[in-house]
């Protein structure tokens, strides 16, 4: 019960062989998804199968043999091939002797047929067989079919198509054919008074994959803890951001190519471009002023490294070009990089290229305080000189709402019209006459995700154990950075367990195997797809939580990997024992 099955080939078997006998066995709310065959499989077994889900099977979907017996009422069947098979086979028997009721066979080995057998009642039958001739007996199976669907399915001959429960079959099960299970309340839940009702088995495809499976219908269940009301948050708690990060370039590779360029540049990759403080323009000759050192880019800007050694103080241009793939103006997105720059006078120390080229800018002016620099106007990011150092810069873009940030180390402003396009690439700037070789490193892009972590507390019980847990649940939104589960290679939720002391006690690492359309909480609350039907929620559990832990700290962040490279990372969430 409650099974899912996904993607199996020979699922289910009951009885192993023609004289392997089964007894009653019952399947019901079990969720059969793109199975291949066997669903079961069965010999001389009397089977009731009620409120189970079958989709997309590809070959052979139940095999009914050797005398079983399958009552199949209120499931669906949808695009089944071979929806239901039936076969004849032959028992070996086990008599002592031969009963004039029973017909008996005998098998041809040099023929491989079956063909009745003319015995003469009493005869003993030693260890089957008479003589050198094995002795068999017919099983003939059944299957009774009633209040089904049949969605697109194909071949389910052989069937009793019967109008009511009550309706008789032939056959040779031998076993009683009567069921104790009113499957006419299609039972969604195993508390008597907690059951949900179903109109019509053909509201199936939408109920069964929200409670077959691990942890979607299980005898633990998850109720809200004493205490008022008004104490209680019986919604999960979501407080934390996500990002999904589609760029991570660390320079580490350095034979990464650096090309010489006389304009701005549009394909991904390195780019310099170098003018003399007397010339008029760029020019073509190849001075190396950009350089790779110790997994950071180097951009030059002394007599040093001209490179024809003639002294003469250089402008460089250093570019960082993103992959078209990469060009983000919707939603909202983030852009980081490390930079080790010296104290300098008025200079434009970051130009971040967008469709009008680099009107937006990290921007130190004359008294040395940083600013954001967009067009022509300058808002204030430090209100006093910057010193030499490395810091770390991050741009927020939010292209729904026309804003943005940018902020250096601790440091941050905003400004509320931006309206310009996508980011292309990032470009550096030194200066003829000053000297200002600095270098920059660990660019990044990361775009806002959906992706949500909260908790609920609750009473966990197992084995008639009941524990205090805290519920973690994670919600994703297909369509956003991903457009299908398919494209999940891994889900992880990361705790940290901390004592009272705030010492670290104990790291969890747990990986998520099932991504659930809808969960069930607590008593009487499940979480649904809410507005969206896009929504899917994955949870884990920590249990065991006591009095003693009375002050320790929980804190929970989730990682999605995606097959082709982009991690989505959320922030989380604390909570405190």
């Amino acid at each position: 019960a409650y099974n899912h099955y996904f993607y199996n080939h020979k699922t289910g078997l009951v009885g192993g062989s023609d004289n392997h006998f089964q007894a009653n066995i019952t399947f019901h709310h079990n969720y059969y998804e793109q199975c291949e065959s066997r669903l079961p499989f069965a010999r001389q077994a009397n089977m009731h199968m009620y409120n189970n889900y079958y989709k997309s099977t590809s070959n052979n979907n139940m095999q009914i043999y050797a005398g079983a017996y399958a009552f199949i009422e209120n499931c669906y069947f949808e695009d089944v091939d071979k929806t239901f098979i039936i076969s004849n086979e032959y028992y070996k028997t086990n008599d002592s002797s031969v009963d004039s009721n029973k017909t008996y066979y005998t098998y041809d080995k040099n023929n491989k047929v079956y063909s009745a057998a003319n015995l003469e009642t009493g005869t003993k039958i030693e260890s089957s067989k008479i003589g050198d001739v094995e002795i068999y007996e017919k099983r003939v199976p059944a299957i009774k079919s009633y209040n089904n669907v049949f969605d697109n399915c194909k071949n389910y001959s052989g069937a009793t198509v019967a109008t009511s429960r009550d309706a008789t079959v032939t056959n040779d099960n031998f076993v009683s054919s009567t069921f104790d299970t009113n499957s006419d309340l299609f039972y969604l839940k195993n508390n008597a008074s907690d059951v949900m009702v179903m109109n019509d088995a053909a509201d199936l495809p939408s109920l069964i994959p929200n409670v077959a499976g691990a942890g979607k219908f299980t005898t633990a269940t998850y109720v809200i803890p004493s205490g008022e009301e008004d104490e209680i948050d019986k919604a999960v708690a979501y407080d934390n951001t996500s990002w999904a990060t589609v760029l991570n370039e660390d320079f580490s590779d350095s034979t990464m190519s650096i090309t010489k360029t006389l304009s701005t540049p549009t394909n991904k990759g390195l780019y310099y471009k170098v003018k003399d403080s007397s010339a008029s323009d760029y020019d073509a000759n190849e001075y190396n002023n950009v350089t790779i050192d110790n997994n950071r880019v180097k951009v030059y800007d002394d007599s040093g490294k001209s490179g024809t050694g003639d002294g003469n103080s250089r402008t460089t241009d250093a570019y960082y070009m993103f992959d078209s793939d990469n060009y983000i103006s919707s939603g909202k997105v983030k852009y980081s990089l490390d930079i080790d720059m010296p104290a300098s006078s008025k200079w434009k120390i970051i130009s971040f290229i967008n469709n009008n080229n680099a009107e937006l800018a990290l921007y130190s002016n004359d008294d040395k305080y940083l600013n954001i620099l967009y067009g022509t106007s300058q808002t204030s990011i430090t209100t006093s000189a910057y010193t030499a150092g490395t810091y770390h810069v991050e741009l927020e873009i939010d292209y729904d709402n026309s804003n943005l940030s940018l902020s250096v180390g601790d440091n941050k402003a905003t400004i509320n019209n931006y309206s310009s396009g996508a980011i292309k690439g990032l470009l550096f700037t030194t200066s003829a006459g000053s000297a200002r070789t600095y270098y920059f490193d660990n660019v990044e892009i990361s775009k806002y995700d959906p992706l949500k972590l909260g908790y609920q507390l609750g009473n966990y019980q197992n084995n008639n154990v009941t524990y205090n847990a805290l519920r973690i649940v994670g919600k994703l939104k297909i369509g956003e950075n991903y457009d299908a589960l398919a494209d999940i290679e891994s889900i992880y939720i990361n705790i940290k367990i901390y004592n009272a002391s705030n010492e670290l006690t104990k790291t969890l690492n747990k990986e998520i195997s099932n991504v659930y359309r809808s969960l069930k909480i607590a008593s009487g609350v499940t979480i649904t797809p809410e507005t969206s039907d896009n929504l899917r929620y994955y949870y884990t559990v920590i249990n065991g939580i006591t009095s003693s832990h009375k002050g320790y700290k929980i804190k929970a962040t989730s990682t999605i990997n995606l097959k082709n490279g982009v991690k989505v990372e959320c922030s989380g969430f604390e909570y405190e024992v």
